[in-house]
């Protein structure tokens, strides 16, 4: 593969899982595009949590700060997790939630980011891996805890029936 090809790929294939999950959205009914819009929110917020406390625990200097060539400017500074690769697992993981099939291709393309992010030198796989997992925990977080929420919250409106 030709280092310009990886290099557009590290640098914007995200945005063609965003528009995909963006695509995905619009084609759900209408409750599920509320849902969509719910997890998406809540999980966001968890994710962008739990990437705070990590990189904070956690300094991986880009590889380009150890004096290995990257194949375009990035700032530097710490790589961990890998924003791109949060964002493009987020996306494939809360679009599996409601599109099996999407999802999944999602998931693979957001493999692929991941992939040319560090063959383009602006990230090690660690950064991947915790950009991925973060995304992931924080959407099945919310997509476990969402069925006990509606339990507790229909509870809480029939007491509040009958008060």
């Amino acid at each position: 593969m030709t280092n310009q090809l990886i290099a557009f790929l590290a640098q914007y294939l995200f945005l063609a899982v965003l528009a995909a999950a963006v695509l995905a959205w619009w084609r759900l009914g209408r409750s599920d595009k509320r849902l969509f819009l719910i997890y998406g929110a809540v999980a966001s917020i968890l994710a962008l949590m739990l990437a705070k406390v990590a990189s904070a625990v956690y300094f991986d200097p880009r590889p380009f700060m150890e004096h290995q060539p990257s194949l375009f400017y990035h700032a530097p500074g710490n790589g961990f997790p890998s924003d791109h690769a949060m964002l493009s697992f987020f996306m494939a993981g809360l679009v599996w939630r409601f599109n099996r099939r999407v999802g999944v291709a999602l998931l693979l393309l957001a493999a692929v980011v991941g992939w040319s992010r560090v063959a383009a030198g602006v990230h090690h796989a660690i950064d991947i891996v915790g950009g991925a997992v973060i995304a992931l925990a924080a959407i099945s977080a919310v997509l476990w805890l969402s069925p006990r929420l509606t339990t507790l919250y229909q509870r809480l409106a029939r007491v509040n029936e009958t008060a």
